[in-house]
């Protein structure tokens, strides 16, 4: 068994009746949530799953659901949660693909395969209801676990899929338990600790609410499936649980700032305020360090292949809207700044940031290629991550943007992130994302303002023209009130690209 869950199985052996695990009024102690753990892995030891097999969770957050994810792991098998919002033919092509023992549902989630005409592959699935049947009082019988090494398949964390086809991102136990003891040694981290899990449980954010947070005994409080649509009722849950870590994206953070009334809520023990996953425009995040000035703020980035490779504790927001710090290498990982051969750059050059290290990824699943291309053919030691960046004076990497957010705009090279960034340094402007359509002919600008800030077409125009070269200033412009998001709370591109389209369609009909 292997740290995380070795320390969990310690944790929860003299489990009593303290809180750990709470959502929408429902709280497990330790010792129920213990025991529903064991009640689960036993189920699915009848169902014949072994160690290695893969368990796929398709299941509303709740913490029966984060109860199977446990049990998998208990079993020595690979658990796959998969966002059961997902098109029922997407989610039938994710089963097919991974060909799980056993496929959990829940019943709403099963019943839209039959609705939407979707095929589940011959697999032991498994229908739940919204509670595990245990029934009362009885004696669960505790559930060993086979050994497991750092090396043996833990989890797999599908990616979204906007940028392509969906990818499954193998991690092992040692990926997962070396973030976890970094997060823990650099935080603090410790059982009387309230952790806001928002993020869905396929997304690598809940690597640290939930598998850390469960872990060392904190209380880990779920917020339900929807509720980052409501910023006001994330910070409510924030209030009134006494919430002392809160780990999100910043699209979520603004909004909690813009429209949840987050300063005005009493939250006496927020200590850390983590982000990660976007990059965080300047006059936002100002906003959100004198909403809450009682709490410290870091900003952590990798992608989920690599989970967090770099971090810095941000003390104020920067001045002007460069090119974002993202700090310093963690403690497990070297990071290089590689040209397209896969040699160093030397500090002040951009570069792709690559990495070497314990919390790298096994793999994509069966796709032995694609993971392949992921590393210089001439050097195994580096993954190259897609993001480039350079190292500045001091030493930090500042982040300069994606390899596929770099395209040709009516024949020149630009990179998108820095005409967001132009954008983003302007007054009223709360968010901005620049898609390219019509082979390259179009760019549109899609801009969300601050709270009380006009804007206009003519004025963003005008304003940009002073700052970028002329092939660069958008042709066309989408306003939002609220960015649409994906099912992690990041801005969703592949919405933004659609709306993009419909926008010269609708132009082309009419025209």
């Amino acid at each position: 068994m292997t740290s995380v869950l070795r320390d969990f199985a310690a944790r929860f052996a003299e489990a009593g009746n303290e809180p750990v695990i709470a959502c929408a009024g429902q709280t497990w102690s330790g010792r129920e949530f213990w025991d529903a753990v064991h009640f689960c892995a036993g189920r699915l030891q009848e169902r014949g799953v072994a160690p290695g097999d893969r368990v796929t969770l398709a299941l509303r957050k709740c913490p029966e659901a984060v109860a199977w994810l446990f049990a998998s792991l208990l079993c020595g098998a690979v658990a796959v949660p998969l966002d059961r919002r997902a098109p029922a033919s997407r989610l039938t092509a994710l089963l097919a693909d991974l060909e799980p023992t056993m496929a959990l549902f829940d019943a709403p989630t099963f019943a839209r395969f039959e609705d939407g005409g979707g095929h589940l592959p011959d697999t032991g699935q498994l229908v739940l209801s919204e509670t595990l049947e245990m029934p009362p009082g009885c004696e669960v019988e505790r559930f060993a676990g086979p050994r497991l090494t750092a090396g043996d398949p833990a989890m797999i964390l599908m990616t979204s899929g906007t940028t392509g086809d969906p990818k499954g991102i193998v991690l092992s136990h040692g990926n997962i338990a070396t973030f976890s003891d970094w997060a823990l040694e650099t935080f603090g981290f410790g059982p009387g600790d309230r952790f806001l899990n928002i993020a869905p449980l396929h997304f690598d954010l809940s690597l640290l609410d939930i598998l850390t947070g469960l872990r060392i005994g904190a209380q880990v409080v779920l917020a339900e499936e929807g509720d980052a649509l409501f910023p006001a009722r994330l910070c409510q849950l924030a209030e009134e649980h006494r919430i002392s870590v809160l780990y999100t994206v910043p699209t979520i953070l603004q909004a909690m700032v813009a429209r949840g009334g987050l300063a005005a809520r009493a939250l006496p023990d927020l200590r850390w305020v983590l982000f990660a996953g976007e990059v965080y425009p300047p006059p936002a995040l100002a906003q959100l360090i004198a909403a809450v000035p009682q709490a410290r703020f870091a900003n952590l980035f990798g992608p989920t292949e690599t989970n967090v490779i770099a971090w810095t504790e941000v003390e104020r927001a920067p001045a002007t809207a460069g090119a974002p710090n993202i700090g310093r290498a963690c403690a497990h990982s070297r990071i290089e700044i590689c040209d397209a051969y896969g040699a160093p750059v030397e500090p002040g050059e951009t570069g792709e940031i690559c990495v070497a290290g314990p919390t790298v990824m096994q793999g994509y699943w069966n796709r032995p290629e694609l993971t392949r291309q992921r590393y210089f053919a001439d050097r195994d030691d580096l993954f190259r991550t897609g993001d480039f960046g350079f190292r500045d004076a001091a030493g930090d990497i500042r982040f300069v943007g994606r390899r596929d957010r770099q395209t040709k705009l009516r024949g020149h090279r630009v990179e998108l992130g820095a005409i967001e960034a132009r954008a983003l340094a302007l007054d009223g402007v709360a968010g901005a994302a620049a898609t390219v359509c019509d082979a390259g002919q179009s760019l549109c600008l899609h801009v969300a303002a601050q709270p009380g800030e006009p804007l206009s077409q003519a004025g963003l125009r005008r304003a940009l023209s002073l700052v970028l070269p002329q092939n660069e200033v958008p042709s066309c412009f989408i306003f939002y009130e609220d960015w649409p998001t994906t099912s992690s709370g990041k801005c969703d591109m592949a919405r933004l690209d659609a709306n993009h389209r419909s926008l010269l369609y609708d132009q082309g009909e009419t025209s």
